[in-house]
């Protein structure tokens, strides 16, 4: 049979493919003056492993590839460890979902790839190399635009969790900063309000906090959340239990940044009686809210 050939769009692709054939078993061989063109040394019995290494090339590493140069142009303020990591979360999510693109599974954008490349080699791909990234970009474009898509919403939430993570470092240190005292203090989370007590129960609150919070708001109300983290932090407790009771609290929630914080010092009570009592309390609150039905009249 006809030794194929493939062309490549850029040298990173180009090695990334010679690393994955030799991992296969698979020879590739360089063609004189066609730097980013190489041969294969294929036969009957291993072009269908040819054929799975390719699909699995274009799937893997060149979207990955292609999905790194876009960052590098878009979002050249990411180091490249973080593209890179980014650009693999979002392979895996697209790779592992059962949406639907372009009406096409990924399962089956790949079933399309692999019967484009069985048809490409079996009409012979010796004279005309196979463009690896013309493949990817033509039988595949419809995954390649929810690639785009996709990769927009993981920067976004990449950015979100790094400017949390600093946020969490800045409150942190700001603990540190503080002598820890031998108070037991409990913090109770809901989707309406959020209120601290201490051991007896009786409920904390900090003027000197709550003063200081109202003359940085400019004005507006003072977040709830943030005067409770402020009022724990200048506390500095020995140690905090969380009754966390939010059915929908948005992410990150107010319990879990406590526990981010205060790590050690934070435990959960696990479903304790008095959490108990005050979900009883608010399905009571919420069947009292909710509207009635007329009761049918009574016949005369």
């Amino acid at each position: 049979m006809d030794v194929p050939m493939l062309q490549f769009d850029s040298p990173q692709a180009l090695s990334a493919f010679r690393a994955k054939m030799e991992a296969a078993g698979l020879a590739v061989h360089p063609v004189d003056s066609h730097p980013l063109v190489v041969s294969l040394d294929v036969d009957k019995d291993t072009q269908p492993l040819l054929v799975q290494t390719l699909v699995d090339f274009v799937f893997n590493d060149w979207c990955c590839l292609y999905l790194c140069q876009h960052m590098a142009e878009a979002y050249d303020y990411l180091t490249e460890d973080e593209r890179e990591y980014i650009a693999l979360l979002t392979l895996h999510g697209l790779r592992t979902s059962d949406a639907r693109w372009d009406g096409l599974t990924a399962g089956e954008w790949r079933h399309q790839v692999t019967a484009a490349v069985q048809s490409q080699l079996a009409n012979g791909a010796a004279e005309t190399p196979l463009n690896m990234g013309g493949l990817a970009r033509f039988r595949a474009r419809g995954f390649l635009r929810a690639l785009d898509l996709a990769l927009k919403d993981a920067v976004e939430q990449f950015l979100a969790d790094k400017e949390y993570e600093e946020f969490v470092a800045m409150l942190r240190y700001m603990l540190d900063a503080q002598p820890p005292t031998m108070q037991v203090l409990h913090v109770y989370c809901t989707d309406d309000r959020v209120w601290i007590t201490d051991a007896a129960g009786k409920l904390v609150r900090d003027p000197a906090v709550a003063d200081a919070a109202a003359q940085v708001s400019d004005g507006e109300d003072v977040n709830a959340e943030d005067l409770a983290m402020s009022i724990l932090i200048t506390h500095a407790p020995c140690a905090i239990i969380i009754h966390d009771l939010t059915v929908a609290a948005p992410w990150p929630s107010f319990a879990e940044t406590v526990e981010k914080v205060f790590i050690a010092r934070a435990t959960r009570c696990g479903n304790c009686s008095t959490c108990r009592q005050l979900q009883v309390g608010a399905d009571a609150a919420r069947d009292t809210a909710a509207p009635r039905r007329a009761l049918p009249k009574e016949r005369p």
